[in-house]
């Protein structure tokens, strides 16, 4: 899958300030679910899917836009299609640093991501 995640984010002192998640190279037919982990997530972000109806790119995780989230809170975006190597990008914020950002593989049917 050539699914790219961009996450884009600022950090000031121990809070990352979100403000796009968006997905780019997408064939059309994906899911894509959106999640966050840690204690000081907005309310309706834990978990959130969406399907992309055409190929391009497209803007997710739209109730984490202007949130700020302290240190240690994960935010992880799949990307999944039938059949195909999926794609899982987690966010981790740090104090005073832009978020650590890890991509790693999900095979089809697999429920933990694998190094690609």
């Amino acid at each position: 899958m050539a699914a790219k995640v961009k996450v884009a984010a600022s950090a000031k002192g121990d809070v990352t300030r979100w403000r796009t998640i968006t997905v780019k190279g997408l064939a059309g037919g994906e899911t894509i679910k959106v999640s966050c982990r840690g204690k000081a997530c907005p309310q309706g972000t834990r978990s959130q899917t969406s399907k992309a109806k055409k190929p391009g790119k497209l803007k997710v995780g739209k109730k984490l836009a202007g949130a700020s989230l302290p240190r240690g809170t994960k935010i992880t975006v799949t990307v999944t299609a039938p059949g195909l190597v999926g794609t899982v990008t987690t966010a981790k914020t740090r104090a005073g640093k832009k978020p650590k950002v890890t991509t790693s593989c999900l095979a089809p049917g697999a429920r933990q991501p694998s190094a690609c």
